[in-house]
C-alpha cells in the first residue's frame, strides 16, 4: 500500500530516536517532570536505586572528595557545600554529611526530590555503612555521623522530607541557580555531577557569575561534565560523538527540556570558567 514505506520506517526507527521522540512528547505535557518520573520509574526502570547504583553514586562522591583533599589538603569538616543539580536521590549531599560537611545546599530548577526516594537513600546507606568493607570506599566517613544516620534510618518512614534533610544539614532549594538565596561569600565547596552539559551556555554564564558571588575567597569548584552522546546508553550502534554531526537546527528537533544537551566542548567550559574569574587548577 502507499503507507507501506512509512510503516516500515516506524518499525526500523533507531532506538535512540524512539527514546528522543518519547521524551520530546513528554516535555510538552503539563506537569512534565512528574510525567517523566512515572515514565522512567515504570517504563524504562532507569530511576530504580539499588545497592549497586548507590555504590556507583558513592564512587562519584569519592572522586569529588579526593580532588577536594588533593587541592585543599583538608577534610570537609566545618565546610559549606553547594551542589548544582539535586536529582532524584540525595546521595552526594548525604555522603558529604557523613564526611563532615557543616552545611549542604543543593539546587535544582525542578522539585525532583520525593520523600520515598530520600527514605530509600537513607536505608540503603544504613545497610552499607554497617559493612566493614565500606570504609575502604569512603575512608573519610566520620564514625559519629555514621551512627547518626543509622539512628535516623530507624525512624525515617515517620518523618517529612524536609525534616529528614535537615537532620543531615541539607537544604534543598528549588529555584533558578542564577539567583539563589545563598549568602554572598559563604560557600567553600561548589560542585556538580553530570549536570553542566544539560544547561544552555547563556544560562551557564549567569550560573557561574552566581557561583562567584556565593563563593568564599578560598572556595574550590569541582565539576564532572559528561560530554558524550546522550543516547549512547540506549543504542549500542552510536559512538560517543554521534550527536556532534547534526546541525544546530536538526539537533533542536531532537533536543528537549527533559534531556537537554548543550553539546559544548572543553574550550567552551574553559571560557565559562575564565570569564567568571575562576582559575582552573586541574
Amino acid at each position: 500500500s502507499s503507507h507501506g514505506p512509512l510503516f516500515l520506517y516506524s518499525l526500523t526507527m533507531p532506538s535512540w530516536l524512539l527514546k528522543a521522540a518519547a521524551q520530546k512528547a513528554l516535555s510538552f505535557l503539563p506537569a512534565t517532570h512528574a510525567c517523566n518520573y512515572l515514565f522512567q520509574k515504570h517504563v524504562t526502570g532507569s530511576l530504580a536505586l539499588d545497592t549497586a547504583r548507590l555504590k556507583l553514586k558513592i564512587d562519584y562522591a569519592r572522586r569529588h572528595l579526593d580532588i577536594w583533599t588533593s587541592v585543599n589538603r583538608s577534610s570537609l569538616d566545618d565546610i559549606s557545600v553547594c551542589e548544582l543539580g539535586t536529582g532524584w536521590y540525595p546521595v552526594l549531599p548525604i555522603v558529604f554529611y557523613l564526611c563532615g560537611a557543616a552545611k549542604i545546599w543543593t539546587l535544582d530548577k525542578a522539585p525532583l526530590l520525593r520523600r520515598a526516594n530520600i527514605v530509600k537513600t537513607i536505608q540503603l546507606l544504613a545497610g552499607l555503612i554497617q559493612d566493614p568493607a565500606f570504609i575502604e570506599q569512603l575512608p573519610c566517613m566520620r564514625r559519629d555521623r555514621a551512627q547518626q544516620l543509622l539512628a535516623i534510618s530507624e525512624r525515617a518512614k515517620h518523618m517529612s522530607a524536609s525534616d529528614l534533610l535537615a537532620k543531615f544539614y541539607i537544604q534543598a532549594l528549588v529555584q533558578d541557580a542564577r539567583r539563589t538565596d545563598i549568602q554572598r561569600g559563604s560557600i567553600q565547596f561548589v560542585l556538580s555531577n553530570s549536570v553542566l552539559q544539560e544547561i544552555p551556555k547563556h544560562i551557564l554564564d549567569d550560573i557561574f557569575r552566581e557561583f562567584r558571588r556565593i563563593a568564599s575567597t578560598d572556595s574550590t569548584m569541582i565539576h564532572y561534565i559528561n560530554m558524550v552522546e546522550p543516547f549512547v546508553g540506549y543504542d549500542p550502534t552510536l559512538t560517543v560523538y554521534h550527536f556532534l554531526q547534526f546541525s544546530d537546527a536538526k539537533w533542536r528537533c531532537v533536543n528537549n527540556s527533559l534531556h537537554f544537551h548543550n553539546r559544548l566542548r572543553m574550550p567552551d567550559y574553559r571560557n565559562i570558567h575564565n570569564s567568571s574569574s575562576f582559575q582552573i587548577l586541574l
